[in-house]
């Protein structure tokens, strides 16, 4: 198994971990409807049938992947809740 260019440059920027994004445009030998919205580690790929796979490796797999951005994905803050932050300081300074 290669790591893909785009998991790649992501692991490069720091990014570690992604989210499986299944599509339902995949032929009906994609059977991974099952992983979608699962986070996955961007060094190993997503255990899936006693390997580690990348979404579009397999054949027939049209399936993708969300980056997850540190500070800004993560469940505990949303971006739109960081932004409100970065909002109300800027305004309440004046």
């Amino acid at each position: 198994m290669t790591v893909p260019k785009e998991v790649e440059k992501q692991l490069k920027l720091g990014i570690k971990k992604g989210i499986w994004m299944y599509s339902p445009a995949a032929r009906s030998s994609c059977e991974h409807q099952a992983l979608n919205n699962i986070r996955f580690s961007l060094k190993r790929g997503l255990w899936f049938r006693g390997k580690y796979i990348y979404p579009r490796e397999e054949p027939g797999c049209l399936c993708i992947h969300r980056a997850i951005i540190p500070g800004f994905d993560d469940e505990r803050i949303s971006m739109l809740s960081k932004l409100r932050q970065i909002f109300l300081r800027l305004f309440r300074s004046g």
